[in-house]
Parts: structure tokens; C-alpha cells; sequence
């Protein structure tokens, strides 16, 4: 009987883990220029005038600003971008790359299950 629930709850975990790796990935949503961009390809560089913004269920997205000297790029700082950034247009003279998109992960409003002994 234990082994039986056993072999239960893991089935149930591995479930569990597959719907919270696919509603993870499928989170990786920005925009570019007003373009949705699913799944980006990082890193992803742009340039003077273009613009950035999270889209989905984004909490951030992590930018590296470089200043752009002839042929030379010099770091200047990292930025944050969230849903309630105000400026998120590539600045004249800078280059942005983007490092890496945080989705944003809310179990309880995503999904709603609750584990219940077998047979109840």
C-alpha cells in the first residue's frame, strides 16, 4: 500500500514539474520595437532608437549598456527593465545587449490543483 502511494505522489511531482517547465518557457515573451519576439535568441544587441519592453508574464529583462566610441564599445552600466520601467529606448551613442529575460512564475494563478490521498 505505501508503495503504491509512493509510486503516486512521484507520478504527481513529475507532473507537476513538466506544467511548470512548459508554463516557464512559454513566459519568454518580449518586444522590440513594438514586434512581439517569442524565445529571443541571447544574447540579442540593439541599437541607438530602438526600444525594449517586457511582455507576458516578464518580471525583467537584464541589459547591459555600452558606450559606443568609433570602433570601440566601453561598458556603462547594467538595466533592469520591468513592466514599469519608464524609458526603455536605446539612448543615442549606446548600445544595449540583452543578457537574459526572468519570466515571472505564479503557481497560484496558473494553476489550481490540490493533492488528495487515493480513493478520497
Amino acid at each position: 500500500m505505501k508503495t503504491k502511494e509512493f509510486l503516486f505522489k512521484l507520478l504527481w511531482n513529475v507532473v507537476f514539474l513538466m506544467i511548470v517547465t512548459n508554463v516557464h518557457s512559454q513566459c519568454k515573451v518580449i518586444r522590440i520595437d513594438g514586434q512581439y519576439i517569442v524565445n529571443p535568441k541571447l544574447p540579442t544587441w540593439l541599437k541607438a532608437g530602438q526600444t525594449l519592453e517586457t511582455a507576458g508574464c516578464i518580471e525583467s529583462i537584464s541589459v547591459l549598456e555600452f558606450t559606443v566610441t568609433g570602433t570601440n564599445m566601453d561598458f556603462v552600466q547594467v538595466i533592469d527593465i520591468t513592466p514599469s520601467s519608464s524609458n526603455t529606448m536605446v539612448p543615442t551613442g549606446k548600445i544595449w545587449k540583452v543578457e537574459s529575460i526572468h519570466p515571472s512564475l505564479n503557481i497560484d494563478n496558473t494553476l489550481s490543483w490540490a493533492y488528495t490521498s487515493p480513493g478520497t
